[in-house]
């Protein structure tokens, strides 16, 4: 399944190819009946939370797309090639295709629908303004084990097995114990983090010892980040 950083590459490479072009949308396997709605229409913004993507077409429509398991997009440059496999949803410019195959939800949401998704969602780490404090007090608390809290989407949106894999291994932490037992890393989680903040521009420089919060840099919601220690500014850096 794609994760955060892949949801937000895609979010990128479309508002820089379409947005403020008219789109033709067409389902060629008839699956996507929404199509007719937003044919013709020019797409205004793209936005990416967690593993949700959102393209703005205005007047209250908006095409919601969750990729699932298997969702995947191509493109090119037209013309479009002949249909392939399982096309659900192909769209076009004067000079752009894009096609969608295998996604779980490609549907048109209102604009009320789809705060709804954002509101049941956790901080997206990629987004640089995230809140993650409520979470943190959540995890805090937990007895749940730290891989499954990670993977939990209301808490951390976008994290997926992959990052959650890694995060926990560059934080040398155990995936099965609880979040209240974990412990930093003292000195050694602040090194890790330290550098990979620096590698990447990243204004956060903190790390979780001891139970303890050292941060120095960014806004207090940047701060809160640092409780998972060198798993946050991993997954910030996109890596």
């Amino acid at each position: 399944m794609p994760e955060g950083n892949e949801i937000h590459r895609f979010a990128k490479l479309h508002a820089a190819t379409y947005v403020g072009k008219t789109i033709c949308v067409e389902s060629p396997n008839g699956r996507f009946p929404g199509a007719a709605l937003l044919t013709g229409r020019k797409l205004k913004s793209v936005i990416a939370h967690g593993k949700h993507l959102a393209y703005d077409f205005g007047r209250d429509l908006k095409l919601h797309i969750h990729m699932g398991r298997f969702g995947d997009f191509t493109e090119g440059k037209m013309p479009y090639p002949e249909v392939k496999g399982v096309l659900r949803m192909r769209w076009s410019t004067a000079t752009d295709w894009l096609e969608l195959r295998g996604a779980t939800d490609v549907s048109v949401y209102s604009d009320a629908q789809w705060k709804a998704v954002e509101a049941r969602l956790g901080a997206d780490p990629l987004e640089p303004n995230a809140d993650p404090s409520a979470a943190i007090l959540y995890i805090r608390k937990a007895n749940a084990p730290i891989a499954a809290l990670l993977m939990d989407q209301t808490l951390f949106a976008g994290i997926g097995n992959i990052y959650r894999a890694e995060l926990l291994y560059r934080a040398r932490q155990d995936p099965f114990v609880a979040r209240r037992c974990c412990r930093g890393r003292g000195r050694g989680s602040y090194a890790v983090v330290r550098r990979l903040a620096g590698q990447h521009g990243r204004g956060v420089v903190a790390a979780a010892g001891g139970g303890g919060l050292r941060a120095c840099g960014g806004t207090a919601g940047r701060r809160a980040w640092a409780v998972l220690g060198p798993a946050a500014c991993c997954l910030r850096s996109g890596r």
